[in-house]
């Protein structure tokens, strides 16, 4: 007597959905699913022609398997245990097909009841990790096969355990404390989102008034950096890249080119950047700003080398903007 029953493959019959899963030890496949069954009678490409027998050999024998499970579905109530591949007494090809019996009983088929995400996730687990697999069946042989125990088995015999699965529906529970903490989290970023635009048109405003008055790209430039602390609370790299461009501007304006200069170089290579390419609006604006900043230093050159004399910067930039 064997201390371990060799299972070749596990049935899994779900009556909810009317879908019967055929779990071997080198695939699963499902009940019709055509693409599946194809790619489970095709054989796997090998060099050696006593490797091709035996993979074709062993495909077929899973395709036997998965013939018969479609063709007694509906079979796998308590039945004698045949003493060959022949029909029994019931008109089925028995449970445990090539068993030899010492002594006539019952084997009954397992009946489990499963969470549907827990069915679905362990499902999916079998068809893609082989690892998985072969601790499922190491499992299933240790604790799963006590019934069938009395059989005797050689290496010709093919072993199905048949498991009927009751999906259970999934009854989440609600998790008041955490939904408050996100429900403040999210009210507090729309009302940051909500600053931002408003904060925007007004900079817009005092940046286009800039221009023309000092005081203007002063209130511009105090609110760029409320914009920056707002970004800062929201954690948006590209949103930071933003303000820091609008503070660039503020800069340019009041004369500060070599800040202005440095603050833009370093804003470009984010933009430039795999995580700065998510907004390709950053670039252009920086390429905006560089534009002016080139055109305005020109000016203000030209301007020195005509009056003579070196003014500070703020007081060039104004000889600039009101010429």
């Amino acid at each position: 007597m064997q201390s371990d029953i060799p299972v070749h493959a596990v049935v899994f019959s779900v009556p909810s959905i009317n879908r019967i899963f055929l779990v071997s030890r080198d695939r699963v496949l499902s009940y019709e699913d055509s693409a599946g069954i194809v790619e489970f009678i095709s054989s796997t490409k090998c060099n050696i022609s006593s490797e091709i027998e035996d993979n074709e050999h062993n495909l077929q024998k899973e395709r036997e398997w998965f013939v018969f499970v479609l063709n007694d579905a509906d079979a796998y109530s308590e039945r004698p245990v045949s003493s060959d591949l022949s029909l029994n007494e019931t008109g089925s090809v028995c449970f445990v097909s090539g068993a030899t019996a010492v002594r006539r009983e019952l084997t009954k088929q397992y009946l489990i009841s499963m969470d549907e995400r827990l069915f679905w996730a362990m499902l999916l687990e079998l068809s893609l990790s082989r690892g998985y697999r072969n601790l499922a069946f190491e499992t299933i042989e240790k604790k799963c096969t006590n019934n069938i125990r009395h059989c005797h088995f050689d290496s010709h015999h093919i072993v199905m355990l048949q498991t009927r699965v009751k999906l259970e529906q999934w009854k989440p529970a609600l998790d008041k404390s955490w939904e408050e903490r996100i429900g403040c989290i999210l009210g507090e970023h729309a009302e940051v989102e909500n600053a931002m635009a408003w904060l925007s048109t007004l900079g817009g405003a005092y940046s286009a008034l800039g221009d023309y008055d000092d005081k203007f790209a002063e209130a511009a430039s105090h609110v760029s950096l409320q914009q920056l602390r707002l970004a800062l609370r929201i954690g948006d790299p590209l949103t930071l890249c933003r303000c820091h461009i609008y503070i660039a501007m503020s800069l340019l304006q009041r004369g500060y080119f070599k800040a202005c200069r440095k603050l833009i170089r370093k804003q470009y290579e984010f933009a430039k950047s795999s995580a700065g390419r998510g907004d390709p609006r950053l670039a252009k604006m920086c390429q905006s700003v560089w534009v002016r900043m080139r055109y305005l230093w020109s000016l203000r050159k030209l301007n020195d080398h005509r009056n003579g004399h070196f003014a500070s910067q703020p007081e060039r930039q104004r000889q600039i903007t009101q010429d």
